[in-house]
């Protein structure tokens, strides 16, 4: 935990963030929904933590089928961040190749463990919603 929270605030964006956002890049996230799943409670209400001061809805999960609920729900999501190993019936893996299967829109990334979901964090923070064609 503590190695995350280091992670976020020793980059530029999460010193940025953690002494105040800049109101542009509150704007650029604005309307774009995160789902976060992470078993480990705290690195994810960490990240998640992170991600909302930088403008972003973020929901969160730890098991692979509450993405499926989700959407199902019509909860409008735009990318989905996982770690690997997740509990439920999919692993990441099998749950990235799914999920493009049925909602090729989605930007899917799993990344073996927590610091490599902060470091991708850090980089939706500084892309904002540039890197996003939806309306």
């Amino acid at each position: 935990m503590r190695e995350v929270n280091t992670r976020l605030r020793n980059n530029a964006l999460g010193s940025k963030v953690i002494s105040g956002m800049t109101e542009t890049l509150r704007e650029s996230a604005r309307q774009l929904t995160v789902m976060l799943l992470i078993p480990d409670i705290l690195a994810r209400l960490a990240i998640a933590e992170y991600l909302r001061a930088c403008g972003y809805r973020v929901l969160e999960g730890i098991r692979s089928d509450e993405v499926f609920t989700v959407l199902e729900a019509k909860t409008q999501v735009h990318i989905i961040l996982a770690e690997t190993r997740l509990t439920g019936e999919l692993d990441g893996l099998t749950l990235a190749r799914k999920v493009r299967e049925v909602y090729p829109d989605i930007e899917v990334y799993v990344l073996a463990g927590v610091p490599n979901i902060a470091e991708k964090a850090t980089q939706l923070c500084e892309k904002g919603c540039r890197h996003i064609s939806h309306a």
